[in-house]
């Protein structure tokens, strides 16, 4: 089941961000910050905006699937972009999978808060790109 942050998630975040892939790496050199800050931060400062960090913790046939998604929203903007997805794809495990559940829940999220657009920015010929097509994402800019 996918779960929107809650304080009782701090150490699986905490346990999550060292394995994840950071999908907004221009923000990631002009104003660092793990993700763990930003679910904490965004559930304080502006909760009226929507969850932005979600928990998938569940079991699927006979394993158990952890991940964990954040977006962003545009300021002004009926837009919002994914910014962090963990575990990262090359970690096994069913990452493939956790990253298909989450992406799809983050699209659903976005579409009830009434914003148009979710982006994200991945690298060209990547795995990550290949796995937001099967999604149903479409490349827009390069």
């Amino acid at each position: 089941m996918i779960k929107s942050f809650q304080v009782r998630h701090l150490r699986l975040v905490a346990r999550l961000q060292r394995v994840g892939t950071s999908l907004d790496i221009e923000e990631q050199l002009t104003h660092p910050r793990s993700p763990l800050r930003s679910a904490l931060l965004n559930s304080v400062l502006s909760p009226r905006s929507g969850p932005s960090t979600f928990i998938l913790d569940q079991r699927d046939e006979n394993k158990k699937l952890v991940g964990l998604a954040q977006m962003r929203i545009r300021p002004g903007r009926p837009e919002r972009d994914v910014v962090f997805i963990s575990p990262s794809l090359d970690a096994g495990n069913g990452s493939h999978a956790i990253w298909q559940r989450l992406l799809t829940h983050l699209c659903v999220q976005t579409a009830e808060r009434g914003s148009l657009r979710i982006y994200a920015r991945l690298p060209l010929q990547s795995e990550e790109l290949q796995l937001f097509r099967n999604v149903g994402f479409i490349e827009y800019g390069q």
